[in-house]
């Protein structure tokens, strides 16, 4: 796959292959690390649109190479530049399947109450909605314990 963004947040940097030294220094060339990647579809028809329902697409064990960057000098019209990188996956095992980097949630098949527990173990819950007013933090699981929420 090819992913593509205007930023990235800094706790991606080790995959981009840059490690910080000290506020404000980098170091490039450096071994990417692998990292997991969770995204969101939705999945549309002729009379919800595209409120029919959602797809959770996860990837494991992902690797990125960066494209190219095309830097210009500042114009009176300038374009922002964005990031572009190669992705590559490593399979995972998962019980009951061959080893895969895919694994994808269908809000459509799923009940309503584990899609709420799928959803808040990947994205985690605002503080002001837990028991206690702490909330979740979010996380990705091994795939086992994600299909176990849905099953």
């Amino acid at each position: 796959a090819t992913v593509e963004a205007f930023t990235y947040p800094e706790a991606f940097e080790a995959a981009n292959g840059r490690k910080k030294l000290a506020d404000g220094v980098y170091a490039g060339q450096q071994k990417r690390s692998n990292f997991g990647l969770v995204y969101v579809t939705k999945i549309g028809n002729d009379t919800d649109n595209d409120s029919h329902g959602e797809k959770i697409h996860v990837i494991y064990n992902a690797q990125v190479s960066p494209s190219e960057k095309q830097y210009q000098t500042t114009n009176e019209n300038p374009d922002a530049i964005t990031f572009s990188w190669e992705l590559n996956t490593t399979p995972v095992n998962v019980t009951g399947a061959d080893p895969t980097s895919y694994f994808e949630f269908d809000s459509t098949k799923i009940t309503e109450a584990k899609w709420q527990l799928l959803c808040d173990k990947l994205f985690g819950t605002d503080p002001a909605e837990g028991a206690t007013g702490t909330g979740t933090a979010p996380t990705l699981p091994d795939p086992d314990t994600l299909i176990d929420l849905v099953d």
